[in-house]
């Protein structure tokens, strides 16, 4: 049995699910489509941004990384109403998977670091105050882990 949508998905790619042929059925989901949704926290199913396209993807064929270009392009309120710190924390919410994507492609959705007001502290450094090693605001717990000198 052929399923229009995964027809769709396998020559298309992740889309967002307006624009499937058909609506989502259960079969489906059990052959595999997925959407990816953002919500905002772990209480009512509040949206990000606003109304948002979620994204219709099939689990064994998309990467986690086309999924979530296909949902920034699909959404660029997204880009601009959200830092990317906070998008990747949105995503990262999803699962692991998500925020390993979010951390590959961010980037090619924003302003370097350096001329975005909002990003600053992202640029930001500190010493280690044992190795005395330079390292970015926020990333001393990981690099005491590995620290030489602790």
């Amino acid at each position: 049995m052929t399923f229009g949508n995964i027809v769709y998905l396998e020559k298309h790619g992740p889309v967002p699910v307006a624009e499937l042929p058909h609506e989502i059925t259960t079969p489906q989901r059990a052959a595999g489509l997925s959407c990816l949704t953002l919500y905002a926290g772990r209480g009512p199913a509040e949206r990000v941004g606003g109304r948002l396209s979620p994204i219709a993807y099939l689990d064994a064929e998309h990467e986690p990384v086309a999924v979530v270009r296909a949902l920034l392009d699909a959404n660029p309120k997204l880009t601009e109403h959200k830092s990317r710190r906070g998008l990747r924390r949105v995503l990262g919410n999803q699962g692991q998977q998500w925020g390993e994507a979010a951390t590959s492609v961010l980037d090619e959705y924003y302003e370097s670091t350096a001329h975005h007001p909002d990003h600053q502290e992202a640029a930001e450094t500190r010493s280690c105050p044992f190795c005395g090693e330079e390292v970015t605001r926020g990333g001393l717990p990981d690099h005491l882990t590995g620290c030489p000198d602790t």
